[in-house]
């Protein structure tokens, strides 16, 4: 689809040209100072009039192209402010933004992603803002809160999908199929070092009484290609390059099928975990209230339902029409960054990534 959303966001797969351009950048005019937002308590009115009158903001996401597109248009549709988004796999926000900090040239508002370790680093070292209560929303449940600066706007339903012409009656209902003899040589595996909701996936088979070790190491002996993030693996499943993909989101899979792609897909059970994507906005935020405006959208009921229905996401404002339903047993607090870094190493050896 030919839009002015879509031409605007950008799909960066490396980051090495971004440090370039952000050295450039900053051998140019300097950068505006960042507005002040408003000291003290703000109505929402007294907000909106402040960020339109910024009238832009920059997001850097790893939310697919789809959602992006549907979140932008319908923040847009309701406030006079532009939405200028650049998705990269959750490894290239950070080294991006810790790069934009290095030039002295932080250009970035608002970033979600579901690397919880590189926030808390972020925010001790004094590089993100604390939230004012109307950027938090309608969120109030502790477990969607990080701290005072970050909010959870989607908890990512992680998802296996299978192409049905290249497997042909195969199917995936459970973990244990990826064991089967026809997955060996067809496996796509995206690389837990490209973002960590697939190094929190693995991380909870590996911990679970009925997978563990012995199951992530006969994964790892299926023969299998290594993809850097969901979306290339996606790319390559849908053209039929590999029958197997561990690991997507429904949203991703379900836009293919509409496509007309041959894929199928099942949600992992037992155990089931979910993929928590915190919003923050930056320190230096060139435009602060329209930033916190984006993040009080996002987590009202009206922005969640646009994400979480475009995303197949769980809200974390409960069941809203469209969303993925709130499993019967609750959603579990996703693994620390402690604990995600202990155990990745043995993830990668097991699964025979290197």
């Amino acid at each position: 689809m030919d839009n002015g959303v879509l031409k605007r966001l950008r799909v960066v797969g490396g980051i090495a040209a971004v440090v370039g351009a952000l050295a450039l950048g900053g051998c140019g005019s300097p950068a505006e100072e960042p507005a002040e937002p408003a000291a003290g308590p703000q109505s929402l009115e007294e907000l909106i009039a402040a960020a339109e009158a910024e009238g832009e903001l920059t997001w850097y996401t790893g939310t697919p192209p789809s959602t992006i597109e549907k979140v932008v248009e319908a923040f847009e549709a309701t406030y006079d402010i532009r939405v200028n988004a650049t998705r990269l796999p959750s490894g290239d926000i950070a080294q991006r933004f810790q790069a934009e900090i290095a030039a002295d040239n932080v250009q970035v508002d608002v970033m979600s992603t579901v690397d919880q370790g590189f926030f808390g680093d972020m925010n001790d070292a004094g590089n993100l803002a604390s939230l004012p209560d109307l950027a938090r929303g309608e969120v109030d449940d502790a477990q969607f809160l990080l701290g005072d600066y970050g909010v959870v706007v989607t908890v990512g339903v992680p998802a296996f999908g299978y192409n049905t012409s290249v497997m042909g009656d195969f199917t995936l209902d459970t973990w244990q199929d990826l064991l089967d003899e026809r997955v060996d040589g067809q496996l796509i595996l995206v690389d837990p070092r490209g973002s960590q909701a697939w190094a929190q996936m693995w991380h909870v088979a590996l911990n679970h009484p009925d997978l563990g070790p012995d199951f992530l190491e006969k994964v790892g002996q299926q023969g299998h290609q290594v993809v850097n993030s969901g979306a290339p693996g996606a790319e390559l499943l849908g053209a039929g390059e590999g029958g197997v993909l561990v690991a997507n989101i429904p949203g991703v899979f379900d836009a293919a099928k509409q496509a007309g792609a041959p894929i199928e897909y099942m949600v992992p059970e037992d155990p089931f975990y979910g993929i928590f994507t915190w919003a923050v906005v930056t320190a230096d935020a060139p435009h602060p209230n329209a930033a916190a405006l984006f993040l009080n959208f996002l987590a009202s009921e009206e922005g969640s339902q646009v994400y979480n229905t475009a995303d197949r996401g769980i809200s974390p404002l409960g069941d809203l029409d469209g969303t993925w339903p709130t499993p019967a047993g609750g959603i579990e607090q996703p693994p620390t960054p402690d604990e995600l870094s202990a155990s990745l190493e043995e993830i990668l050896t097991l699964l025979q990534i290197r």
